[in-house]
């Protein structure tokens, strides 16, 4: 089975770059990376270009191997806040609907546990883009 093509992300090209221009500047081989990497050189030509994806752990990796920092990797990259949560219409109408068979005296069982669990799911997606958006704005500040 083939595997169909995928296009590299801006992040995916910013990442390959940073690697390559790393590894360069430290007089590095591709060999020797890959040799440190445990892979073929072919291999690390590849991430350099962003032709392949890179596992997280063998990024870590590569961070160790090019004594930087994983955040060094990103920097530069230009990444947009977050928006706060849209109204999500699907799950709106669920909770509207849950209410409304609680208000008909429908069993309070099924209907109760539709509205709980949707009211759990918007909370939750408010509380992880709230947290995205702190760790975005924390990394813009400088820490002492």
């Amino acid at each position: 089975m083939k595997i169909p093509y995928r296009k590299p992300s801006d992040v995916d090209l910013h990442v390959a770059r940073k690697i390559a221009e790393r590894r360069v500047s430290m007089g590095m081989s591709q060999g020797a990376l890959a040799k440190f990497l445990g892979v073929t050189q072919q291999g690390v030509d590849r991430y350099e270009r962003a032709a392949s994806r890179i596992p997280v752990g063998r990024f870590f990796v590569i961070c160790q191997a090019l004594q930087c920092s994983p955040d060094e990797m990103f920097e530069g990259l230009d990444v947009p806040r977050l928006e706060p949560r849209r109204k999500n219409k699907t799950l709106e109408g669920l909770l509207s609907l849950a209410e409304s068979y609680l208000l008909d005296g429908a069993p309070h069982t099924a209907a109760d546990c539709l509205r709980d669990a949707l009211r759990e799911c918007l909370l939750i997606a408010d509380q992880k883009t709230a947290a995205l958006n702190s760790l975005l704005i924390n990394e813009d500040m400088d820490v002492v």
